[in-house]
């Protein structure tokens, strides 16, 4: 008998929610399970067993027992409290030795309470693997860790300081499942099945699947040991790229890129684990495509509804961030507005389904650093939005939202929701609005006033429509009074 590699000690348990539990075992046999006073009884099928504890109120220093026959397996200092999954690609895999002041908060951080498990990226399922994930590791089953001291280093820096303020505000432990790889694409953390199936998104999958299917082992067999061998040679003692490919080609149906090849080798490896939601940092790789918008939107509907039916669990919670700013300030045209479409779909996903949100990061961005080093902003604004949303506190962390617009003798004004007792300050000059006049967009200075913004041009009569911070990369200088940045926005018509 064995447990799925994610029961461990020290490991975190959703409070109030169903525990469940899992592992293999020889057919037919009984397989009897104990925490906290009550024990449940099953019996193995097809080699697998599963059972359930009832919900459970938040504390630590637990002890489960798994038994079957002779054999019994004892989890210490297990935990019971808030989970959550941190997913996406590099930006939220960037672990917390990498940013701004990472090791530094290690160093002080006190007690038990925050505890992680990373989930083994892999290749090809159940075959460890080296791999660069801003530093060198390689994918072999790893316990739940404390951290703190030494522990945390490698750990999702936005997922750190997300457990950080959440553990503060609750008073309860904290366990964050760290489930992501850098330069995916969210085809890659959906099934072959759901993506083919669904209308929505099999155009955009059908030729990907028929290249993988096509594809003959005497070409990508080679290239993909290559690989392996190559990192596993480089990634201990660091060597930079040298020319090095990264990763193999395609078709290849053992690549880490390929579409739903991570759904297959790493989430699906978690699921049915009960969690409260997941926070999310992903789209980049996304971006680019003639139908960015669309594409993403679909494909991300389609993640939040299969993720919910895997981890049986349908008022799981998805907060998302908004890419942050990156690029070349000055450009023009789709090249650099590609990121500003998956930011579009981002938003209009969160209004549209229950249970989704985003917070904004785009003053977090740099223009030539793809991965922000300031990562504290952002988690702690994805707590606030876990804490209101998923835990009922009374905490206000929604930024501007643009509400309304119309011109007035020549003046244009916006306004906005979730401002605060204000936005910004009176008499300051903001800039990232854009107006198209004649077909084409030019910038204009606005100046806040209470709930709204107004142009400082008087001559904009002719305005035909209006759009805010709708480039890859756009300086966010509108505010409300707790600090939140104001969602950007598309082409919005004017009326007349």
């Amino acid at each position: 008998m064995r447990l799925a590699f994610l029961f461990t000690d020290s490991m975190v348990f959703q409070r109030n929610k169903e525990i469940r539990v899992w592992g293999e075992c020889e057919t037919s046999a009984e397989v009897t399970g104990t925490f906290r006073g009550t024990t449940v009884r099953t019996v193995a099928q097809d080699g697998r067993f599963t059972f359930s504890f009832p919900p459970s109120e938040a504390g630590k220093g637990f002890t489960m027992s798994v038994s079957s026959g002779n054999q019994t397996i004892t989890l210490k200092n297990i935990a019971v409290g808030e989970v959550f999954i941190a997913g996406g690609q590099s930006n939220m895999e960037m672990p917390l030795q990498t940013t701004k002041d990472g090791g530094y908060e290690l160093q002080f951080l006190q007690g038990d309470d925050i505890r992680y498990l990373v989930v083994p990226r892999r290749h090809e399922k159940g075959k460890p693997c080296w791999g660069w994930h801003f530093i060198p590791l390689y994918s072999e089953n790893q316990p739940w860790k404390i951290a703190g001291g030494e522990n945390g280093t490698e750990l999702s820096a936005t997922a750190f300081y997300f457990a950080k303020r959440l553990q503060e505000v609750e008073q309860v432990p904290v366990g964050i499942i760290e489930c992501d790889w850098g330069g995916t694409t969210i085809y890659n953390w959906i099934s072959r099945a759901d993506l083919l199936g669904n209308p929505d998104t099999a155009p955009y999958c059908e030729a990907h699947f028929k290249q993988l299917d096509e594809a003959k082992e005497e070409e990508y067999i080679p290239k993909q040991n290559y690989y392996n061998e190559e990192l596993a040679r480089r990634c201990p003692v660091t060597i930079p790229g040298e020319g090095f490919d990264f990763p193999p080609t395609s078709p290849n149906p053992i690549n880490s890129q390929r579409f739903s090849g991570l759904y297959e080798t790493m989430f699906q490896t978690i699921c049915p684990f009960m969690v409260r939601g997941v926070i999310w940092y992903q789209g980049e790789s996304d971006a680019g495509h003639p139908d960015a918008k669309d594409r993403y939107k679909k494909a991300f509907r389609l993640l939040i509804e299969t993720w919910r039916r895997d981890l049986k669990n349908k008022d799981l919670i998805f907060i998302t961030t908004l890419l942050a700013a990156f690029g070349n300030p000055w450009g023009d045209g789709p090249e650099c507005e590609s990121w500003a479409q998956i930011r579009e779909a981002q938003i209009e996903l969160a209004e549209e389904e229950a249970g989704v949100y985003y917070v904004n990061c785009m003053d977090n961005g740099e223009t030539e650093n793809i991965h922000p080093f300031e990562k504290r902003m952002l988690g702690e604004r994805m707590a606030g939005c876990a804490l209101a949303e998923g835990m009922g506190r009374d905490v206000f962390w929604k930024g501007p939202k643009l509400q309304s617009v119309k011109i007035e003798n020549g003046i244009l004004y916006i306004y906005f929701k979730h401002t605060g007792k204000y936005l910004m300050g009176d008499n300051v000059k903001i800039t990232g609005f854009e107006i198209k006049r004649n077909g084409k967009w030019e910038q204009i200075t606005v100046t806040s006033g209470g709930n709204f913004v107004h142009s400082v041009e008087t001559d904009l009569h002719d305005a035909e429509s209006v759009r805010f911070c709708y480039r890859n990369y756009s300086q966010v200088h509108l505010y409300n009074s707790l600090g939140l940045p104001a969602a950007p926005f598309g082409e919005i018509k004017i009326k007349k």
